[in-house]
């Protein structure tokens, strides 16, 4: 990164003795690409619970039927990783 976001990179690097060469597979150099920074939070749209049941697979448990639009780069899966998260992820194997 750049500017004041690769200031602070480098800062917490150092602090943790961590090089940016530790980040390269000299073994197989086509797997170190560039990288880009996400944001942390995106918009949510359209977003609905249509259906409640029990659950198929799970006879003590319910699932529910949800909707939603996230922007392009934005990956549904985070999103249900947290509305799934357990209350002790420690012991859920989070």
């Amino acid at each position: 990164s750049k500017g004041l976001q690769g200031r602070i990179e480098e800062q917490i690097l150092g602090r943790e003795n961590v090089l940016r060469e530790n980040f390269k597979v000299n073994l197989l150099p086509e797997t170190s690409l560039g990288g880009s920074l996400r944001t942390v939070t995106v918009p949510l749209y359209g977003f609905s619970s249509n259906e409640i049941s029990g659950d198929n697979l799970n006879p003590e448990r319910y699932a529910v039927k949800i909707n939603f639009m996230l922007h392009r780069g934005s990956y549904a899966t985070i999103l249900l990783r947290e509305l799934m998260k357990p209350t002790n992820i420690i012991e859920s194997g989070f």
